[in-house]
């Protein structure tokens, strides 16, 4: 209706959102595509601190304008109106400026949990995995597989150990047992999501890797 006509409208969904966004004020635009970094939903204030050494900030004005587009979602949050809207958001960045947020962002809820980053592991695993931080993506990706795992959450443990081990693969100072052990790890979750081809070649690459004969 708004566009008066079929054959003037884009050719796919994703499209018409882009269409949208792009019809945004430069501003609301730009706070839009940095808010997807922190996913469907997330803080106001952690959205500010990663924006502030631009010298900008959500204001109500702005609130009002992407509307449309973010809906509130409690207190100090906001929430993408659709998965979609964040997608498209996120794959309009540069791959280079997505690192660069994910670690800011990382690095902010590092800050947050002070003395206790395990509290939230889970969003620092996420990240630094994503910013290519592959230090912090080892260590926090390993302890949110753990909680994860004792929580049984099999499938949530099974895509952090998978991104502790992407990460291991660029750390020299990782060793082949450490790594064994995570593949361990990952094919005993695999194996109780009922994942058993998974599981069993995690256990294959374990395998390969320990040195003990006792351990293989």
């Amino acid at each position: 209706r708004t566009a008066g006509g079929v054959d003037s409208l884009p050719d796919s969904l994703d499209a018409v959102v882009s269409a949208q966004i792009d019809a945004l004020h430069p501003l609301a635009r730009r706070l839009l595509r940095y808010s997807s970094v922190l996913g469907r939903s997330f803080r106001i204030s952690i959205l500010n601190q990663l924006v502030e050494d631009q010298g900008i900030r959500l204001d109500d004005a702005t609130r009002r304008e992407l509307s449309g587009f973010l809906d509130p979602d409690g207190r100090d949050r906001l929430r993408f109106r659709h998965a979609m809207i964040r997608d498209v958001s996120y794959r309009s960045l540069s791959f280079r400026r997505r690192r660069e947020l994910h670690i800011q962002a990382g690095e902010i809820a590092e800050a947050a949990a002070g003395d206790h980053p395990e509290a939230a592991a889970d969003v620092l695993a996420l990240h630094f995995s994503l910013g290519q931080d592959h230090e912090r993506a080892w260590r926090y990706s390993r302890i949110a597989g753990d909680q994860a795992r004792e929580a049984f959450a099999n499938i949530d443990a099974a895509t952090h150990y998978g991104r502790a081990l992407e990460s291991a693969r660029r750390l020299e100072t990782v060793s082949d047992d450490e790594k064994a052990e995570i593949w361990t790890r990952l094919g005993d979750v695999k194996e109780q999501a009922g994942l058993f081809e998974e599981a069993l070649e995690s256990y294959r690459k374990a395998y390969r890797l320990r040195t003990s004969a006792l351990e293989r």
